[in-house]
């Protein structure tokens, strides 16, 4: 019986452990939010990092100015963004550098000559943002409703979200805590079939309750 259990944790379970160990490490890799300074201000040849902590500053900058942009150009090399006034003459580029990963502030124009609209002032301040900046705050409270998101994004940020924004920003951020429910469940059955294969005769079952 011992030599099965060493077997097992040694095949099997040893499997699902790295795996779910992977997925965990992933998440975290994409959950941490950013630290940025307050006021999001340009300078000339500034650099992110890589495109993904370009992008995430110009979120936060838009959320924190209160304005919208929209996306003109998007790809490995070069990142393009224009206010969503079609009239206003706001404009940021920037390109990858000789590294291959890190992005620098090639030309913009930091002036906004559009009055804030209503509709659109928060349009990035989506579900995947949100839950980026507040995964520690449901971490620390199990209880944190999404009314509670609702009125620390106002607080933090100033900023207004619906009650479904609020809502999918927690379902996210629990699926990062705690796992996909449908993910473990496959991984539950998927565990009882390889110890009935591997070992025949063995009685393994699963129910979902």
């Amino acid at each position: 019986m011992k030599d099965l259990e060493e077997e097992l944790q040694g095949s099997v379970l040893g499997n699902v452990v790295r795996e779910t160990k992977n997925i965990a490490e992933e998440m975290e890799k994409v959950s941490d939010p950013p630290v940025f300074n307050e006021l999001c201000d340009l300078r000339p040849r500034m650099t992110w990092p890589t495109l993904e902590d370009c992008r995430d500053f110009f979120k936060f900058k838009a959320i924190k100015q209160k304005f919208s942009f929209r996306q003109h150009r998007n790809d490995k090399v070069r990142y393009i963004l224009l206010c969503k006034d079609e009239e206003c003459k706001w404009t940021i580029t920037a390109i990858i550098a000789r590294d291959g990963h890190t992005f620098i502030l090639r030309k913009y124009n930091d002036e906004h000559t559009c009055e804030t609209n209503e509709k659109n002032k928060y349009c990035q301040a989506t579900s995947p943002w949100v839950a980026k900046h507040f995964q520690d705050k449901v971490r620390d409270h199990p209880n944190y409703k999404p009314k509670d998101l609702e009125a620390d994004m106002f607080t933090k940020f100033g900023v207004e979200i619906s009650y479904w924004t609020a809502w999918s920003a927690r379902t996210l951020i629990l699926e990062n805590l705690n796992g996909n429910y449908e993910e473990g469940f496959a991984l539950v059955t998927e565990l009882c079939r390889q110890i009935k294969k591997d070992n025949p005769g063995s009685i393994a079952e699963c129910s979902l309750l």
